[in-house]
């Protein structure tokens, strides 16, 4: 998803450092694996019987700047038909509810389900939020100090369904449904004057097709192998919205592997919009996978060209590191991007191995821009 898991719900004291604390929370988490490997590790027989199956059901921890603190519990169901190849990719059906520090609720399903053989493969994510968050204006040249805080309640479905056409390439319809209402915005504000589309709530109904290209060789942790995405999803009054616009997106990925344990990763993130965009749906730059240590829609506008690699490195046993950089901006038309004001992001990360057959990692990053930094616990790798 479209986009993740946060959580969190408890005070540390003000003596203990902020990053401190954050160390702590990915080794809390870390603890809870270990214990629960060593518990289990009796029915490592009967686990192999059953491999091709596995449920997680975990209290879930996270940070970020656009969360805070969060704390939950999520659970992952990963499965293969017994008779399937396991070079196949499994299936997944993911969960997860959260309450965070700074008041906020998430609760979403997200089933990622491959058939016949990997020829189809069925995605969706359904959810509901109540979300505390910032606006900060529309356009590359927002500063800082026209933050604006607000609350808003939403319900989201989208549902892909994508069939193998040859080889690695792939093409699908997707459909989005949305609802947002600004249930508390700051007085004389942007938000509150009714000037930003989107601004008085309503549905998002759209309908869209794409066509991918997915070699890599893990769909978790890539080491070889690319994703090309290009996709366009028309919001349209006639399928109910309430917004008539239409996104496009090109996310391009190549991975390659330098050694056994050093890996290269690269993304091209394009994305472009016409029409009455709500500015929800605006192109955002910052967050847990689009140029880390900038907040989520710090910068946000029609379009955004974003460029971002990373180098990651297996230490010893389950644990890893990765360096990442990052380099883009938004405009509200192509012809207006402006290269030279572009902001940066550069960072690094410590990953553990969660699950070792699925390559899934838990991952501690800290971004840091020209305006700050941000800190993230998260899993399953940016991209």
């Amino acid at each position: 998803m479209t986009q993740s898991t946060k959580l969190g719900i408890f005070t540390l004291e003000k003596k203990i450092s902020f990053q401190i604390s954050l160390f702590a929370l990915f080794f809390f988490v870390l603890g809870i694996h270990l214990f629960s490997l060593s518990a289990f590790a009796d029915e490592k027989a009967e686990e192999k019987e059953k491999k091709d199956r596995n449920l997680l059901v975990l209290p879930v921890l996270f940070y970020s700047p656009e969360t805070k603190l969060a704390l939950g519990f999520g659970g992952g169901y990963f499965f293969r038909s017994a008779k399937e190849n396991p070079k196949l990719r499994p299936s997944s059906v993911n969960s997860f509810m959260v309450y965070t520090t700074n008041n906020q609720f998430q609760v979403f399903v997200m089933p990622d389900i491959y058939l016949k053989k990997n020829e189809y493969r069925l995605q969706g994510a359904m959810g509901y939020s109540k979300f505390n968050d910032k606006f900060f204006g529309i356009g590359p040249g927002t500063t800082p100090e026209m933050e604006e805080k607000y609350i808003s309640r939403s319900y989201l479905t989208n549902i892909n369904v994508q069939k193998k056409v040859f080889s690695f390439v792939n093409a699908g319809l997707r459909y989005d449904f949305g609802y947002q209402k600004l249930i508390e915005v700051e007085e004389e504000g942007l938000l509150d004057s009714g000037e930003i589309s989107g601004s008085e709530g309503g549905n998002v109904s759209g309908l869209g097709f794409f066509l991918n290209w997915d070699s890599r060789d893990n769909i978790y942790y890539s080491r070889r192998g690319s994703f090309h995405q290009v996709s366009a999803t028309f919001y349209r009054r006639a399928l109910g919205s309430d917004y008539h616009f239409t996104k496009y997106l090109f996310d391009l990925r190549t991975y390659f592997s330098v050694s056994t344990k050093h890996t290269i990763a690269l993304q091209g993130y394009f994305s472009f919009s016409s029409g009455d965009v709500p500015f929800q749906l605006l192109s955002l730059l910052g967050g847990q996978q689009i140029m880390r240590g900038y907040y989520t829609g710090r910068y946000r506008d029609k379009n955004m060209v974003v460029l971002q690699m990373e180098y990651r490195i297996q230490l010893f046993g389950r644990f890893g590191i990765v360096g990442f950089a990052g380099f883009g901006n938004v405009a509200d038309r192509l012809s207006r991007f402006d290269f030279a004001k572009a902001k940066h992001s550069l960072g690094l990360g410590l990953r553990y191995t969660f699950n070792r057959d699925e390559k899934i990692n838990l991952r501690l990053d800290v971004g840091f821009t020209g305006e700050g930094r941000g800190f993230y616990i998260s899993a399953i790798e940016a991209f």
